[in-house]
Parts: C-alpha cells; structure tokens; sequence
C-alpha cells in the first residue's frame, strides 16, 4: 500500500512530513469525522430515501406499452377529470382518472382508465355505456357489438376513425381508443397488461 503523507497538528511549518499509511488514514477519518456525522445525519438519510422511493413508484395503472405502441404522454387528476368528462359531454361520478397516450411507427391510440369506488359501480357504468351505445344514442359510432377477450367481456364500436373498446377490471373503467390497423394487437395487449 502507498504511503500517504499527512502533517501532524501544530506543525504547519514543519518541514518533515509525518508518514502514515492509507488504512490507518482512512480508519482515523471514518472514526472521527464520518461516522459520526453518519450517525447524526441516519433520520435524515432515511427520511430522504422514503422520499426518493415515495416519488419514484408510480401508481398510475397505465401500461408502459400496448401493442406496438408506446407511452408517450400521461394526464391525471384534475386534468384527466376534466378530459373523462369532456368526453362523456358531462360530469361522472369516479374517483380518479388517467389518460395514457400511445404513438408507433403506423398510428397511435389513447387509454382512458377511470377508477370507481366499487366494482359495482365500475359495472353499472359499462352497463349504462353499452345501453347507450346500442340504442344509438352515441350517433358518432357504429358496428356496437360484445366479444370476449382473454375471459374478459369487452364492447367494441367504430367511430371517429379509430376502433373504440372499453371494458372492467375491478373497480376500474377502461376506454381504448385506437387507430384500425393497430386495433387486433392493442386491445389483446391492453386487457393482459392493465392491473
């Protein structure tokens, strides 16, 4: 190991250094200085890795990929509220909102997930979509019909130049509007990865 220079306290001019070796250096500073500054400085070191992790895991339950498509912009709260009801041309009743918008190379799509206080609730609201839908009451859609998807029920209308599917998952309410020639792939990838 190299020697490692150090000039003992008191001798500022003096002209022969005292030669110390690294471990003993490094054994002297851990003990005396930063240990204990470590030891007083624990909570808060803690505090800050509560906080690193905190801000770093996310809850947004909207998948990083859906298909071929990848997540390029994320809405929540109040703005993602104001966009559910905007689409619906009215205020709903849910808890929260998020809104994921996915591009690829050949087109792009959105995941509107909308989390209720209950299934029940979440049910009540495919429900009253679908009742809405097949009666004609959304006149911008077309071709409404129901299918299963990975033992999940999922609707399916066509309007506004992209595919519309929206479907539950517990309490959650999720809408996927994407282009038609990324439809097949997105929504089987979207009922798999959504949580």
């Amino acid at each position: 190991m190299l020697p490692c220079h150090v000039m003992e306290r008191g001798d500022v001019g003096a002209e022969r250094p005292q030669t110390t070796s690294y471990f003993q250096l490094s054994m002297t500073s851990r003990s005396e200085g930063t240990l204990g500054n470590f030891s007083r400085n624990v909570p808060f070191v803690f505090l800050f890795l509560l906080l690193l992790i905190a801000c770093s895991s996310t809850d947004i339950p909207l998948p990083q990929s859906i298909g071929s498509m990848r997540l390029e912009k994320v809405q929540s709260g109040e703005e993602a509220r104001r966009e559910i009801d905007r689409l619906h041309g009215k205020q709903i009743s849910f808890l929260r909102g998020y809104i994921g918008t996915y591009v690829a190379e050949n087109g792009s799509g959105q995941l509107w997930v909308s989390e209720h206080s209950s299934e029940r609730e979440a049910a009540e609201a495919i429900e009253k979509m679908a009742h809405g839908m097949k009666q004609g009451k959304q006149q911008q859609f077309r071709h409404f019909r129901k299918m299963m998807i990975e033992q999940r029920a999922v609707y399916l209308a066509v309007g506004m130049g992209q595919a519309h599917y929206f479907f539950q998952k517990g309490a959650e309410v999720i809408w996927l509007a994407v282009d038609p020639s990324l439809a097949k792939e997105a929504i089987r990838d979207a009922v798999r990865k959504i949580k």
